[in-house]
């Protein structure tokens, strides 16, 4: 009977440890999606938030219906086990942890940061270095940008692109509003508690969108509309 008792006792400690691994993984990735107002849901990442969902059930299934050693444990234990164990795999073995993770968090992160700033300004020029007119406008935009006491972030789209699948890539181009390159990001979120929001100036190096672009960084914020720009609140 004692041991019985043990054992019902250590089913229902390895499950709750184990639903609580799946409930921070699953909380701690949709915090992610919903705020970097990602809306392309893959197969990758409903398969990920699937398995998370099936053995957050299945470890709190074995704490309420144990037994002497839960059948409803073995399967949360073991995706506890894939999931961790892929995310731990050495980065050159990226392409076994795109099978678990939707690998375009990283890509997505690094411009949502830019994009979503807290209490800051911040700027991102967007090119593919396959593009040699994108590459020699940039030291002209830089050029501008210091005479203005503004920085700026390069961000190589064609690098990002080896790195994502078609769809993913595609799910960031139409998140940042660019159909033109190069193109410019400007994010803004004037108090810490404000809502952010983002314009997209597509297209930068014809005159009159790049005049359009010095008319909005010097402060004429009314030009958020014509040809080239893409205005996105969030």
């Amino acid at each position: 009977m004692w041991l019985m008792k043990k054992r019902r006792w250590l089913v229902i400690g390895v499950g709750l440890i184990v639903f609580c691994l799946f409930a921070g993984m699953l909380i701690s990735d949709i915090e992610f999606l919903v705020e970097n107002d990602i809306d392309h849901w893959d197969f990758k990442v409903l398969l990920f938030l699937g398995l998370t969902g099936v053995g957050l059930l299945l470890a709190l299934a074995s704490v309420i219906m144990n037994k002497f050693f839960s059948r409803h444990l073995v399967v949360p234990v073991f995706l506890v086990i894939l999931i961790l164990g892929v995310r731990a795999l050495p980065v050159r073995w990226g392409d076994y942890r795109k099978v678990i993770y939707p690998i375009s968090d990283s890509e997505v992160e690094r411009v949502s940061r830019l994009k979503l700033s807290q209490d800051d300004e911040h700027l991102i020029y967007l090119y593919r270095s396959d593009n040699q007119a994108s590459i020699r406008f940039m030291s002209k935009m830089k050029t501008y940008l210091k005479t203005g006491d503004q920085s700026v972030y390069a961000y190589d789209l064609t690098k990002a692109q080896a790195k994502m699948t078609t769809g993913q890539y595609s799910a960031l181009i139409k998140r940042l509003g660019v159909n033109a390159l190069p193109a410019i990001v400007f994010s803004y979120r004037g108090f810490k508690h404000s809502r952010p929001y983002a314009v997209t100036f597509n297209a930068i190096n014809e005159q009159t969108r790049f005049s359009k672009l010095k008319a909005y960084l010097d402060g004429d914020r009314e030009k958020t509309s014509g040809p080239g720009i893409v205005f996105k609140g969030s």
